[in-house]
């Protein structure tokens, strides 16, 4: 955090920028919501980044977009309508409308209350979201595949996530529309537990 600061400053000064900054209080608040926000966003991807078997790629993707989104490279005051009304899902750029305010505008905390809540609000719903997501277990639907089938469940943790990984052992390869219909089930096993 610290060299973060440090070289936004430096580079603040290099661009010419002027920080007004009315309360050092104010400031270290929305630093603060934007390091929880970011922990919030990030639950709640984590639960998307499990479902994917490229999850690198898909952070890779989705990195940019939230940057400008989350009005890190423009503010959001310049958006479109349009574009506007979507960055307002993105919980850190909330906070960073409050350190905007707060750095070169000044803001006091009536001033930065409503975005820092924002922030806070979406964090919780995305952090909630990923953790029940993250929490759900499903019960291996032996009934679409063949008879003598035997499957054995392990899980990979860490901290504060699980994954749920069934092996499953077949005593004869099925024929192509058997497999299709014991995919299937699965796969609709999987969505009414609603862990995809």
């Amino acid at each position: 955090l610290i060299p973060s600061l440090v070289v936004l400053s430096i580079v603040g000064a290099l661009a010419g920028v002027r920080f007004s900054v009315g309360s050092p209080a104010v400031v270290t608040l929305a630093i603060l919501t934007m390091l929880v926000t970011t922990i919030g966003a990030g639950l709640g991807l984590a639960a998307l980044f499990i479902l994917t078997r490229r999850a690198n790629l898909f952070a890779n993707v989705i990195q940019h977009p939230i940057y400008l989104l989350g009005g890190f490279i423009v503010p959001r005051e310049r958006f479109p309508d349009w574009m506007y009304a979507i960055s307002q899902a993105v919980p850190t750029a909330h906070a960073v409308d409050a350190l905007r305010s707060a750095l070169l505008h000044s803001g006091t905390w009536s001033d930065v209350r409503s975005p820092l809540l924002a922030a806070l609000g979406l964090a919780t719903f995305y952090a909630l979201l990923g953790e029940e997501a993250l929490e759900r277990d499903v019960a291996f639907p032996s009934g679409g595949w063949p008879e003598a089938t035997e499957h054995s469940v392990s899980m990979l943790r860490g901290e504060g996530w699980h994954v749920l990984i069934w092996d499953v052992a077949l005593p004869v390869w099925p024929l192509m529309e058997s497999f299709k219909s014991a995919v299937a089930t699965t796969f609709a096993a999987m969505l009414s537990a609603g862990s995809v």
